[in-house]
């Protein structure tokens, strides 16, 4: 999995061939309309959760799909400008696919910067993910809501 300010991320197969390494793209993750700032796989390997600059975390599945989720007409608002710098998501035959999320889980107010799944139950039922906005939050996954919210306050930048 890489992550890009593209706003996608990509899931790849990477072969160990004695001192050779190779990546072979084999999905583009499309949702963000910002930088992805990180992303995390779920311990059993089924779910990748992304973070991003836009305050979105995307749930996805690591299943390949056989054709396209997510059009590329309709992947992210972005000025024709900008669009023609994105890197390109499908080679000649079409083995890169686009991928939709399977949630996407809302609540920061501000850019996530990073995200973890939970260490309990390997399945990816919950994480947690903090932002720019001070807050940590944790995530009931499966349900996709924010379970509870740590504020971190700065008492000494406060007027009195």
């Amino acid at each position: 999995m890489t992550t890009s300010h593209d706003r996608t991320a990509q899931i790849s197969r990477v072969s160990l061939d004695g001192t050779r390494t190779t990546s072979t793209p084999l999905a583009t993750l499309h949702l963000h309309e910002a930088p992805v700032a990180d992303v995390a796989s779920s311990q059993d390997g089924k779910n990748i959760l992304t973070a991003g600059w836009d305050g979105l975390i995307g749930l996805w599945s690591t299943s390949i799909p056989e054709m396209d989720e997510a059009a590329l007409d309709s992947i992210a608002s972005a000025p024709e400008r900008e669009r023609k710098k994105r890197r390109k998501v499908q080679d000649e035959d079409g083995s890169v696919r686009t991928k939709a999320p399977s949630a996407v889980l809302r609540s920061h107010a501000a850019r996530v910067s990073a995200v973890e799944f939970s260490s309990s139950g390997g399945g990816g039922g919950s994480a947690v993910s903090c932002g720019f906005d001070s807050t940590v939050r944790t995530w009931d996954v499966e349900r996709g809501l924010c379970s509870h919210t740590i504020v971190r306050t700065f008492p000494h930048l406060t007027r009195v």
